[in-house]
Order: structure tokens, then C-alpha cells, then sequence
């Protein structure tokens, strides 16, 4: 498919003027997997040829990212500014001086986020980024002008994704155009992106629409949301509780605002565990959970949770909740397999979230317990799905050479 196409804009926008685009440019943004430092990019041109290297800086309060050329010279930085209603981010040039603020704000559908920057001349510029939660796309538009700069997209779902939280971005930058500037508006609309209430909204909607193929099998109701859903929800509620009492304290509370990937980590593991010991002991469901009926078993929650997130999430509806059900009540490997792994995340995150709260409680620096919140859950989830790619994958293929011999001894 042929990228759209953006007209030469009639006022250059441009901040470093080495890299304004001369003719439509298509960068390519890539989040790194497993980058200790976090939130971290290769951006290249469409072509494969790297242009900009940015490097988020490891427990960082701020979430500070470095943003260089290929030379390794120093462009400016990106980093969020707290207190503030709006999630602010801002490009500093390296003295530190502010050269752009991106403000974000939520729509009814879609959300929203302006950027107001100071050109290579001293003249401010406004641009307004828009984006949807059904095409996840995203437009830049400078404000005085009403011309399109650049064009953002992401690709819909990937293995990155699945296992790594890491996007792809495609952006479609008009000819007299910074490309350094919309990159680094790229990389904080990524991260504004990928907030928890414009996810929870994009689920919600997929599975509230008249027009929903991804809903449990047990229901038609567009209330009946999955069981990902409800745990979503509450999770939700209970970051947003924690994150309001850390900040209406005086002075607001660094430490209290390092806790909700920890309480996540809790929430998620007890469920499972939970939901995995009901399993073993083959405790009948009082309710529907997902696809499965008031009446039957209760499955492993791992299971349950790999049905939801590609049946939503991943576009595959309920031909895959009912393939999954299928595979899994066909293969006595596989079933084992979903037990240890549900045994694996389940303990392993409550046992983490567990020991990291205690670690966030106790240690001195507020600072330094911010960085450990926000970057310990991340390489733990890291190191877990790298462990479980290979060991699925191990027992995959043991699955299907027993398979086959069973098979054959059942021919002869």
C-alpha cells in the first residue's frame, strides 16, 4: 500500500535546519526491546538509513531521552514535567533551555496534544497533534496555517508488541519540515499514546460496539466485558487512587507515584495464582469468566488472559477464542504447559511486586525509589517473556513430535 501523500507546506517548520526534508519523507520508528534504559528508539529513514539514535536515561524521574544524529552530537532532550493537570513533555536543547512544550488532552473519541516550539528564527510555532483510537493514526497540523506536517501510524499488532509493550511508528513528514522535530513530537505522542486511559478506552470500544466480533462466546451483551477487561478496570482504579494521594500530598509524594507498576504486578500475580489454584483443585465457575460458562471448571488464568488480549487486542475475534478453547481441551502438553506457565507469571509477579513494594518503602532517595518503580517491573517483564518465547517455543516442538509419533503407533 502507497504512503498518502503531503504537499511542500508554505512556511518551513524547522529547528535544526540540516534536517529539514527536502522532498516527502517516510521515517520508521522503532521502541528498542528490552532497553534497560526505557523508552528508548532507532528512528531511520524509509529507506533503512539511520538518521537519529534516542536513548532514554535509566531511573530517570523525568523519563529523560537523549535525542542524537549518527555523529553522536548532542540535538536536545526530551523529558516530562510534573505537576502540571496535562501530561507535559518538553525538548530542551543541551544548556537546557526549553526550545518546545507538547501539552496533551484528552477528546471524547481519540485524544489530543499541542506543541508549541520556537523555530531556528525566534518565531513560535504551534502545531496540533491529533489522534484516533479506531485507525491508531495521528495528524500534525501547524495551527496558523491549517497545513498537515507529518502523518503518524501504527502498525496494528506484532509480536513486539505482544510480548514487549514496543510499538512500531510509521511517519509521513511534508517537504520543509524538520524531521529531527517531528520525530521527537513522534516519540512523546508515543509515550502520550500509550497511556492507560486512551488504552482502556480503545478496548472498552472494542468490545462496546453493536458491530464487535471479539466478545466473549458465553454472552451478545455489549456490558459483558472479558475477564482482561474487569482486571483492566480495576487495576485502573487502583493506579488512579494511588497516583491522586501521592499527588494532593504537601509536597506531593515522589515515593507514592513509584508504586503502581508494583501494585500492578501484585494484582496480576494473586489473580493468577488465585484462578490457578481454583484450577488445580477443578472448582466449578458460580460465573462466566470470558468464553467459559457458569458451571464449568475453571481454567488456568494465563489461558483465560492469552484468549482476551489476542481476541481484542489483537484483532482475531471469536474464531480465536474458540480455536484456543479447542487447542487447549485437544493436547494434554499444551494444557500442562499453560499450568507452569500460569504457576510462572502468577508467583513471579506477586513475589516481585511484593519485594519491590517493601524495597520502595524503605529506601532513602524519593528519586531513586521512583526510578526503581518505574524500571524494575519493566526488565523483570522483559526477562520473563524473553524465557517464556523460547520455552513455548520448546515445548511446541516437543508437542508436535510426540504428536506425530503418537499418531503413528495409533495408525499401526
Amino acid at each position: 500500500m502507497s504512503q498518502p501523500y503531503l504537499h511542500p507546506v508554505s512556511q518551513s517548520v524547522a529547528l535544526f535546519e540540516q534536517f529539514i526534508a527536502t522532498e516527502p519523507q517516510v521515517l520508521v520508528l522503532k521502541e528498542k526491546v528490552l532497553s534497560l534504559s526505557g523508552d528508548s528508539f532507532d528512528i531511520r529513514l524509509g529507506d533503512g538509513v539511520p538518521i537519529l539514535k534516542v536513548t532514554g536515561t535509566l531511573l530517570s524521574v523525568s523519563g529523560r531521552k537523549k535525542v542524537e544524529d549518527m555523529d553522536r552530537n548532542h540535538l536536545f532532550d526530551i523529558r516530562k514535567e510534573h505537576m502540571h493537570v496535562h501530561t507535559t513533555y518538553v525538548l530542551e536543547d543541551p544548556d537546557g533551555n526549553k526550545i518546545c512544550e507538547v501539552r496533551s488532552s484528552h477528546k471524547f473519541i481519540g485524544s489530543k496534544a499541542t506543541a508549541t516550539c520556537t523555530d531556528r528564527y525566534g518565531k513560535q510555532v504551534v502545531l496540533v497533534m491529533t489522534g484516533n483510537w479506531n485507525d491508531r493514526a495521528a495528524h500534525i497540523v501547524n495551527e496558523s496555517t491549517g497545513e498537515a506536517v507529518a502523518r503518524i501510524s501504527r502498525k496494528r499488532f506484532t509480536a513486539r508488541h505482544i510480548f514487549f509493550g514496543q510499538d512500531t511508528y510509521n511517519v509521513i513528514v511534508a517537504p520543509g519540515v524538520d524531521m529531527a522535530l517531528v520525530a521527537a513530537l513522534s516519540v512523546s505522542s508515543a509515550i502520550l499514546g500509550a497511556s492507560t486511559l486512551y488504552s482502556l478506552g480503545i478496548r472498552t470500544w472494542r468490545l462496546f460496539k453493536s458491530t464487535s466480533n471479539c466478545r466473549p462466546r458465553t454472552s451478545e451483551s455489549r456490558w459483558n466485558f472479558d475477564f482482561f477487561h474487569w482486571n483492566y478496570l480495576l487495576g485502573f482504579v487502583l493506579v488512579t487512587i494511588i497516583i491522586v494521594v501521592g499527588l494532593t500530598e504537601d509536597p506531593p509524594s515522589v515515593r507514592m507515584t513509584a508504586l503502581p507498576p508494583s501494585i500492578l504486578l501484585v494484582q496480576v500475580g494473586l489473580t493468577l495464582v488465585i484462578v490457578g489454584i481454583l484450577a488445580k483443585l477443578r472448582i466449578r465457575q458460580p460465573f462466566a469468566v470470558s468464553s467459559m460458562p457458569a458451571g464449568t471448571e475453571f481454567r488456568p488464568g494465563i489461558l483465560v488472559i492469552i484468549e482476551d488480549v489476542v481476541a481484542v487486542d489483537g484483532g482475531r475475534g471469536r474464531a480465536y477464542r474458540s480455536a484456543l478453547m479447542e487447542r487447549y481441551a485437544a493436547s494434554l502438553r499444551f494444557r500442562r504447559l499453560i499450568e507452569d506457565l500460569n504457576w510462572f507469571w502468577g508467583f513471579g509477579g506477586l513475589l516481585m511486586g511484593i519485594i519491590l513494594i517493601c524495597i520502595l518503602a524503605s529506601v532513602g532517595s524519593q528519586t531513586f525509589a521512583f526510578g526503581l518503580g518505574w524500571t524494575v517491573p519493566w526488565i523483570w517483564a522483559g526477562v520473563w517473556a524473553v524465557i517464556t518465547t523460547y520455552w513455548v517455543k520448546s515445548a511446541l516442538r516437543e508437542e508436535k513430535l510426540t504428536w506425530s509419533e503418537s499418531q503413528k503407533v495409533v495408525e499401526v
